[in-house]
């Protein structure tokens, strides 16, 4: 009769799930009291004590598969930097000697690529895109001890689920088994049918503007007005606007500059005859010779400053060959020659600064003993082009017969030649050995295009000239 109670005990205890056999010691209260193995209760039922169901026995559990997940992010760094934090952050699949394992790999090749920087700027024409590769392979790995099936299951589906909420899965192919039980969690990409895992990704707020991802919380807030981050924008963003107020403060003060000198020539002009354009031309000369160590940016190009106040000089040449008749040309010349000696004279005193112990750093004598070559250049460039364009001036105006008519063809042709010569022989003479070629040839594009616009201003001042300083020298008589 005992025997046969103690069978049907038995059988009853092996027909419960772990579940029921827990919930029946708790409702009996004997685990509040002692540990299952130490009841006598227990014990008396069962033939070996290891056999008992309230002491740890070695069951074991396996994980074995690969989940092909696919982060999102602006770089490669940055998909791995999310991928490795939400894998950090997942539920654990168990067991008492150690957790389910997870080895990344990322897929070979690439998959996309990018021509924006991680701030969405656009990189450069002839930079290449990066290429990124937005898959990787998660391999789980796991042999857990004391473990049953139904346990590892619900945390491997648990942590799977969690999984593909952060990140998006495409592809799932993960055996979970144990001694009795198996079960093939399997996802395979083919288009809305079968996805489950796939489809509960939470989309991100850029897509979707009432949804938000986790992972978004890992990434740099970002201002409002640009990619950069927020905290960051006063440093980048801002210095980026004050360099386009500068460059647009370029712009407007270039036109002033311009309207400005040539304004003054025309005073000059006006007042004095020849002997103001001849004090102008060598005021320009001096000043522009200066002007040209500065670099400045302005309408997208690097320039020097001296382009603007050296146009003056060619402009009061063509207007001493235009207005004093046939010893134009003549005059022009000699406005050429006392400004190129005026200025001779004024580099090598600025040379002999350098030998002054100054007081206050020497900032002067730093920036004109720094750049002797660049101002001996302009100076010799200045005076050949002047000849040259005296010389093309008077040329085109004897194919003209002296005619009235056709000042925009002569003073334009003659501008744009000479300023051709004027830009390949100062690069030439300034730079050469200094940049490479194709650094100098794009300062001679840069620097022939400034010549151009400005040749068109030269000329209309020139016919404002001819039709406003008839009567040049109202101040004192003109003196040959």
């Amino acid at each position: 009769m005992l025997e046969e109670r103690e069978k049907y005990i038995r059988e009853f205890f092996d027909s419960l799930s772990d579940e029921e056999f827990v919930a029946m010691l708790l409702e009996c209260g004997i685990e509040r009291t002692k540990r299952a193995s130490e009841s006598d209760y227990v014990k008396t039922f069962c033939l070996d004590e290891k056999e008992i169901r309230g002491e740890k026995m070695s069951y074991w559990s396996f994980v074995h598969g690969t989940v092909t997940v696919l982060p999102f992010g602006r770089t490669q760094a940055e998909k791995r930097y999310l991928l490795d934090t939400v894998l950090d952050h997942l539920p654990k699949v168990t067991g008492s000697e150690g957790d389910m394992n997870i080895y990344c790999i990322q897929k070979n090749g690439y998959s996309e690529s990018c021509s924006y920087t991680e701030f969405g700027e656009q990189k450069p024409f002839e930079t290449l895109s990066t290429k990124m590769q937005s898959e990787y392979i998660l391999v789980v790995d796991g042999n857990l001890r004391d473990r049953k099936f139904a346990q590892t299951y619900r945390e491997f589906v648990k942590w799977l689920v969690r999984l593909s909420k952060r990140l998006g899965v495409e592809e799932v192919l993960v055996e979970i088994k144990d001694h009795a039980k198996y079960s093939l969690i399997q996802n395979r990409n083919q288009g809305n049918n079968g996805e489950p895992f796939s489809e509960i990704f939470e989309m991100v707020s850029w897509v979707e503007k009432e949804e938000s991802n986790w992972c978004e919380y890992l990434l740099w807030e970002e201002s409002e007005e640009s990619n950069y981050p927020l905290m960051l924008e006063e440093r980048y963003c801002r210095k980026k606007k004050g360099k386009e107020v500068q460059a647009m403060t370029n712009e407007l003060l270039l036109v002033g500059t311009l309207v400005a000198y040539f304004g003054f020539m025309l005073l000059a002009y006006k007042l004095f005859g020849r002997a103001g354009l001849y004090g102008f031309t060598i005021f320009a000369t001096v000043v522009g010779n200066i002007e040209v160590l500065l670099l400045v940016n302005a309408f997208g190009m690097d320039q020097t400053l001296g382009n603007v106040i050296f146009a003056t000089t060619y402009s009061a040449a063509k207007i001493l060959s235009e207005m004093e008749g046939e010893k134009g040309p003549d005059y022009a010349k000699k406005a050429t020659w006392l400004s190129v000696g005026t200025t001779g004279v004024f580099m090598l005193i600025t040379q002999t600064w350098a030998w002054y112990a100054p007081a206050d750093g020497g900032l002067l004598q730093q920036v004109f003993s720094n750049s002797p070559r660049i101002m001996l250049s302009s100076l010799v460039v200045y005076a050949i082009c002047m000849l040259v364009q005296i010389a093309a001036y008077k040329f085109i105006w004897t194919l003209q017969k002296h005619r009235e008519s056709g000042q925009w063809v002569r003073a334009g042709v003659s501008t744009l030649f000479t300023q051709l010569v004027n830009t390949i022989l100062f690069t030439l003479f300034a730079f050469l050995g200094v940049y490479e070629f194709s650094v100098m040839v794009d300062i001679m594009l840069a620097s022939y295009i400034i010549f151009i616009v400005t040749s068109f201003w030269d000329t209309l001042v020139q016919i404002v000239a001819k039709k406003t300083c008839k009567k040049s020298n109202i101040l004192f008589k003109e003196i040959d």
